[in-house]
């Protein structure tokens, strides 16, 4: 009997063993994330951060570098879609070809599109290398390119029930996201058109907080080991309030400086995207430019001075040593190639930021023949139809339409 029980437990110990020695599970793939945060002023980061009203961004600082990115040699006034298309290419719009808002063709103003921009973003270059990619309402996608991966592009948000379900017939919904297959889980959000800006933190947050629902919910579809997201709740809200921020002689001190109020409930929104991110991830939180009183008549806040050409950078990451930082538009695509492993290309004069490469080790060496846009396997739709006009109106009531 005591010869069974030794089999049985010996038995039993071997189970054990085996459990033991079962394969761990594989560890997580490095991601380089980059959060665009529009119009986010680094005078206010700052000023919030001393008194120590954003934990989320005040974890990033000191954990990370903090600093600023001057985005003045894009052109004055700093305006978003030259500012983040060099962002994504490393050069000037001179070179990728996105010089506005809108461009003139005739008698005909159109809003600039993706197949404007004459070089590749980082997301074609990290596509065409392997790698899987996500990109999420990042100005000047539309229409959303063929990657490996999964885009939305910026005039999803914008665009109306009607238009998603492919009720006008000038745009198609491969245009506003690709592939097709996201379109039930985007629809089951059931997000809404953000066809106004916003006036009050509260729908700022949501807009935001919309952009990256959609960002999540489609990397649970597609992972990603780069992923870019942009959201401009910030910004459109700012042109609006900026007044409740920043007064001008004599004006009476408003009940709520609502542009602090909308930095709080962002530095939650932060908290949550860390909480997405695991422990070999890189981030890259990053803004185009700040904001200042307009003193002329018009909307309260404006972005026109060489002094508002300035935006946050946060650097986070087991690769990311604490510290300052600075840097310049053509600086950001070097250094999101560098972390994903991918050389940048001699024609990005931009260089890969020290704080990135690991101590003791240099740069990627650089590739010498510039990296050229992949056709496209589709052709694009012709017009953006009522997605167009909401958009231009959008603009108008932000004052962006004078450029």
């Amino acid at each position: 009997m005591a010869r069974v029980r030794g089999r049985i437990a010996s038995a039993l110990l071997g189970i054990v063993a085996l459990a033991g020695c079962a394969p761990a599970p594989p560890p997580p793939t490095p991601r380089v994330i980059v959060l665009g945060i529009d119009g986010f002023s680094p005078n206010l980061l700052v000023s919030m951060l001393a008194r120590q009203q954003l934990p989320n961004f005040n974890r990033l600082a000191l954990e990370g570098r903090i600093g600023r990115v001057s985005t003045a040699d894009t052109g004055l006034p700093p305006f978003s879609p030259r500012i983040w298309t060099s962002f994504a290419t490393g050069v000037l719009p001179r070179a990728h070809g996105i010089a506005g808002f809108v461009k003139v063709q005739g008698a005909n103003r159109q809003l600039f599109s993706s197949e404007d921009r004459r070089v590749p973003a980082v997301w074609e270059i990290a596509s065409a290398a392997g790698q899987r990619v996500g990109v999420v309402n990042w100005p000047v996608t539309y229409p959303a390119e063929t990657v490996n991966g999964f885009m939305i592009s910026e005039r999803w948000l914008p665009s109306t029930a009607p238009v998603r379900n492919e009720r006008f017939g000038a745009i198609a919904p491969e245009g506003l996201v690709y592939p097709t297959d996201l379109l039930p889980k985007l629809a089951a959000l059931d997000i809404h058109a953000a066809t106004r800006p916003a006036r009050l933190p509260a729908e700022a947050e949501k807009d935001d907080r919309d952009v990256l629902r959609m960002a999540w919910t489609s990397v649970a579809m597609h992972p990603v080991d780069m992923l870019l997201v942009y959201t401009n709740g910030v910004d459109a809200m700012q042109h609006l309030t900026w007044h409740t921020h920043e007064l001008l002689p004599g004006e009476p001190k408003p009940g709520e400086d609502l542009v602090e109020a909308l930095a709080v409930r962002w530095d939650g929104l932060l908290g949550e995207v860390m909480a997405q991110l695991t422990p070999v991830d890189h981030l890259i939180v990053i803004s185009d430019h700040g904001a200042e009183r307009n003193k002329k008549p018009g909307l309260p806040g404006t972005h026109e001075s060489a002094a508002a050409a300035l935006g946050i950078l946060l650097l986070w990451g087991p690769r990311i040593q604490p510290g300052p930082v600075a840097a310049t538009t053509l600086d950001i695509a070097p250094t999101i190639l560098e972390l994903a492993g991918i050389p940048p290309s001699a024609a990005m004069p931009g260089k890969v930021l020290d704080c990135v490469v690991p101590a003791g080790t240099k740069p990627l060496p650089r590739r010498q023949e510039p990296y050229l846009r992949t056709p496209r396997a589709r052709p694009a739709p012709t017009d953006a139809g009522a997605v167009d006009e909401t958009i231009r109106e959008r603009l108008k009531e932000l004052g962006y339409l004078d450029e």
